[in-house]
C-alpha cells in the first residue's frame, strides 16, 4: 500500500482500468472536502456527552460518600474539663460516631451538645472516677439509636437501626491495662463474653475502644493480619481468644500504614505502641471496611491518637428542619444599672399615662397592666432575634477567646509532632493556655453566682433543675430507650385486663383490681356534699 503524502495530500485508491470507480484527481478531490468539512455538531454533542457523563460520576461519589461511616475510637484520658476541646477536634475530622475511652465521668446518661450528644456510662457517684466509657453520637443519627445499655464503666452498648442492616450494636469499650489484677481482668472479659451471648447472630457488631492489649504481627486467617507491630503481651493473648470464640475480625492488622499512621499510643518517652483497635463480627463484610487509620493530628493532652475507621454503610439522613427566627426583649441588659434606671423611669411614667381605673374589670385591668409592662420594656430594653432549633449550645464559658487559645495549644501540638517546637516548648503553651481558660471558665462561674442571688434570668431554677438531675441514677437528656409494642401491649394488659363484675341491687357493677365502694360510703360523702 502507499503512503499519504503531505507534499500532494493523495491517497491510494482504486483505478477504473483496476476495477474502483473513482479516479486520483476525484479521489483527491473528495478527500480534501471530507477532511475540511465542518464538525460542529459532533464536537457539540461530545461536550454534551462528556458533560453527563462528569455529573453522572460526581453524583456516583457523593452518595458513595454519604454511605460511609466514619467510625473511630479514642482513649481522651479524662472528658471534665476539656469536653469542648474533644469536641472541637471530633467535628473537625468529621467523624459520625467516636468510642470514648477512660472518661472519668461519673454516673451514666447523655449530655445534648450543638451537633453530637454524648452517651456516658461511669463509676458510681460515691466512688473514685478511674475509669469510664462513652460514645459521641453525631446529632443525624440520633433516630438512628433503638436502645442503650449502660452494663458497667468499661462497657457500654449502643443499639443502631440502619437503612440497609437489621441491627448494628456498637460497643465502646476500656479494658484493664497489664498492670491490674489478673481476676479484674478476667471479670471485665467475662462482662464482654456475655454482652456478646446476648446478641442475636443475625446483628453486626463493632467492638470499639481502647484494650490495653498489643497483639502482635503474626497472621491468623480471618482474625488479623501482619500489618501489625511484632510485641505481643497477656492482654493480647486474652483478646486474640476472644476473637477466636465469637469470630471477631482485629481490623487494624489489614491495612498498612506509615508508623504515624499505625500506632496509636505514645508517650514522652518514645514508646509506641498500638492497642485501641475496631474489631467486627462476620456479618460486617471486609468489603465494607474501606480503612482504618491514626489521626495523630488530634490533640486534647493525651498519650493515645484518635483511630478512625471508614466504614460503607447506607443511612437514613435525617430531614432538615428549618430554623425558627422569634423575637425576645433582651432582658439581659438589666444587668446594666443606667438601663435597669431607664426602664423603671420609662415604667412608671406609662402606668401614669395608662392608669387602671376603679371601673375596670379584672380582664381590662390585666390587659392594661400587660401593655404598660411590655411598652416599657420595648423602649428601655429593645428586642433581639433569636434562632430555635431544637440543638442545645455550647457552654456559655466558651467563647471565641477559648476557642482561640485552643486552637493556639493545638498548633504547638502539631509543631511539636513535626519537630518544629522541643517538648519544653509546648509544654510552656500547653501550661499556660490552660491556666487562661481555667481563669476565663472561673470569672464566669462567680458572674453567675452574683447574678443568680438576684435571680434576674432564672438562674435558681436552672441551678435546681442541675442538682435535680445529679440525684437521678441515670442523667438522661434525651430519650434513647425506644419502649416496643409488646411492652406496651403487656403494660395496658396488667392495668386494664383485671376486671371483675359485682352483682347488687342498683345492678351490674365493675370492679377494677380489689377494690370496692361501699353504700354506706356513699351515702357519708352525699350527705357531706349536702352541707
Amino acid at each position: 500500500m502507499g503512503e499519504l503524502s503531505s507534499s500532494s495530500g493523495s491517497l491510494p485508491v482504486p483505478s477504473p482500468d483496476k476495477g474502483g470507480g473513482f479516479t486520483s484527481e476525484a479521489s483527491n478531490l473528495l478527500v480534501v472536502k471530507t477532511i475540511n468539512a465542518p464538525r460542529t455538531n459532533n464536537v457539540a454533542s461530545d461536550r454534551i456527552d462528556q458533560s453527563d457523563n462528569d455529573m453522572a460520576r460526581k453524583r456516583r461519589k457523593r452518595l458513595r460518600k454519604l454511605n460511609i461511616l466514619r467510625i473511630g475510637c479514642w482513649n481522651v484520658t479524662s472528658f471534665n474539663k476539656k469536653d469542648q476541646e474533644i469536641l472541637i477536634e471530633i467535628k473537625r475530622h468529621k467523624v459520625d460516631i467516636c468510642a470514648l475511652s477512660e472518661t472519668k465521668k461519673k454516673g451514666k446518661g447523655n449530655i445534648k451538645y450543638e451537633d453530637y450528644i454524648f452517651i456516658y456510662s461511669g463509676k458510681g457517684k460515691h466512688e473514685r472516677a478511674t475509669s469510664g466509657v462513652g460514645l459521641m453520637v453525631h446529632g443525624k443519627l440520633e433516630a438512628n439509636i433503638e436502645n442503650v445499655i449502660y452494663v458497667n464503666d468499661r462497657i457500654l452498648q449502643a443499639i443502631f437501626k440502619f437503612q440497609d442492616t437489621s441491627i448494628t450494636h456498637i460497643i465502646s469499650v476500656y479494658a484493664p491495662d497489664i498492670s491490674k489484677p489478673s481476676e479484674e481482668k478476667d471479670a471485665f472479659y467475662e462482662d464482654l463474653q456475655r454482652v456478646l451471648d446476648g446478641i442475636p447472630g443475625k446483628d453486626e457488631i463493632m467492638l470499639l475502644g481502647d484494650f490495653n492489649a498489643r497483639v502482635g504481627n503474626g497472621v491468623i486467617r480471618g482474625l488479623k493480619n501482619r500489618f501489625n507491630e511484632e510485641n505481643i503481651n497477656e492482654n493480647g493473648e486474652q483478646l486474640i481468644q476472644t476473637c477466636a470464640q465469637n469470630e471477631l475480625r482485629i481490623n487494624n492488622t489489614f491495612f498498612p500504614h506509615k508508623p504515624q499512621h499505625s500506632f496509636t499510643f505514645e508517650n514522652s518517652r518514645g514508646q509506641k505502641s498500638v492497642i485501641d483497635y475496631v474489631i467486627t463480627n462476620k456479618n460486617v463484610h471486609p468489603s465494607k471496611i474501606l480503612d482504618v487509620r491514626v489521626l495523630s493530628s488530634a490533640n486534647t493532652i493525651t498519650n493515645h491518637n484518635l483511630v478512625l475507621a471508614k466504614i460503607r454503610n447506607k443511612v437514613q439522613r435525617e430531614r432538615r428542619t428549618q430554623a425558627i427566627q422569634t423575637e425576645k426583649l433582651n432582658i439581659e441588659s438589666l444587668s446594666n444599672d443606667s438601663t435597669k434606671d431607664l426602664y423603671q423611669r420609662r415604667l412608671a411614667l406609662q402606668i401614669n399615662n395608662n392608669k387602671i381605673r376603679e371601673a375596670d374589670d379584672v380582664e381590662s385591668a390585666w390587659k392594661k397592666l400587660r401593655t404598660n409592662i411590655i411598652t416599657a420594656a420595648e423602649e428601655a430594653l429593645g428586642r433581639r432575634r433569636t434562632t430555635s432549633n431544637g440543638k442545645r449550645q455550647t457552654k456559655p464559658w466558651f467563647t471565641e477567646d477559648v476557642k482561640t487559645l485552643a486552637e493556639e495549644k493545638r498548633t504547638a501540638y502539631l509543631q511539636f509532632r513535626s519537630k518544629k517546637l522541643t517538648c519544653e516548648g509546648y509544654k510552656l503553651v500547653r501550661n499556660r493556655v490552660n491556666e487562661q481558660i481555667q481563669a476565663i471558665k472561673r470569672s464566669f462561674w462567680e458572674k453567675f453566682s452574683s447574678d443568680m442571688e438576684h435571680d434576674l434570668y432564672g438562674a435558681q431554677k436552672k441551678v435546681w433543675n442541675m442538682l435535680r438531675n445529679r440525684k437521678k441514677p441515670v442523667n438522661e437528656h434525651i430519650q434513647m430507650t425506644r419502649i416496643s409494642s409488646d411492652t406496651w401491649e403487656k403494660h395496658f394488659h396488667q392495668l386494664y385486663g383485671k376486671t371483675n363484675k359485682v352483682v347488687c341491687e342498683y345492678g351490674d357493677v365493675e370492679e377494677h383490681g380489689n377494690w370496692s365502694i361501699s353504700q354506706e360510703k356513699i351515702r357519708q360523702t352525699l350527705n357531706a356534699l349536702k352541707k
